[in-house]
């Protein structure tokens, strides 16, 4: 006849079960970005830029090793909204996004504005003098929030800061209201930065690393205090230095 031992478990084994019980279901964090030139693009196929290499460095620190995925912005912005354990970079911090996500930063300096023809003139004085213009802006960025919140209905709406910027190139929109850092690399790489041309300063906003406002606060501060040590021993700055991209450094008190 065969023989079956069952198992009993020690008292050490059932301490630990009960433990790991309480503690609930271990999350892992989900890393997204979107393809935002010069702070996060593609390379050769390889996922380049500083706020990419700052991601990996402060990975490096608490020595995690999740993937990062990339998305177009619409739905990597959902899925931060919607989704637990959800990080997104780059995304600015505003006064209407500020208590739906958990913020760890500042990371970049970004000033934005709207860009239009240099070949055309404009009359732009501030932002409610672009109502009578086509304006171009990424779905879902705060820039889309901005027009919509000050009342703008001539709004052309893609997924991708190169669709504006070659609409904007056809006349087929009036004005690009994106990042000068955007505009900057966009135009340079298609070769279209002679026609580009600032027409009026919008502002100054700083970006951060987004969280999924579920993130458990550990997390944060975990990543916060990394960020705030790489700062300390000044990796922040020589990762811009690297990439030629200083301007883009936040100033901190």
């Amino acid at each position: 006849m065969l023989s079956i031992r069952r198992y009993a478990p020690n008292y050490f084994e059932l301490c630990l079960l009960f433990c790991l019980c309480l503690a609930g279901p271990v999350h892992a964090l989900k890393i997204i970005t979107c393809e935002c030139p010069p702070l996060s693009y593609i390379q050769d196929g390889k996922l380049m830029g500083p706020a990419v290499e700052i991601v990996k460095r402060i990975q490096n620190h608490l020595n995690t090793q999740e993937e990062i995925l990339i998305y177009p912005w619409a739905r990597a912005y959902a899925m931060m909204q919607e989704e637990a354990d959800v990080m997104l970079f780059s995304t600015t911090r505003t006064k209407h996004r500020d208590n739906s996500f958990a913020w760890v930063g500042p990371i970049a300096t970004k000033t934005y504005s709207l860009y239009g023809l240099a070949s055309k003139k404009y009359q732009v004085n501030n932002i409610e003098g672009a109502k009578k213009y086509r304006v171009g802006v990424l779905r879902d960025s705060t820039n889309h929030q901005h027009l919509i919140k000050r009342g703008f209905e001539d709004i052309n709406v893609v997924s991708s800061s190169e669709q504006n910027l070659k609409m904007l190139q056809f006349s087929r929109i009036d004005l690009w209201y994106t990042d000068a850092a955007i505009a900057s690399e966009l135009s340079e790489q298609l070769n279209l930065d002679f026609f580009l041309t600032e027409v009026h300063r919008v502002h100054v906003s700083e970006s951060f690393f987004a969280f999924n406002i579920s993130t458990s606060r550990d997390v944060i501060k975990k990543w916060q205090g990394a960020l705030d040590a790489l700062y300390q021993k000044g990796v922040i700055l020589e990762i811009y230095k690297k990439f030629k991209l200083e301007y883009l450094y936040p100033v901190r008190d």
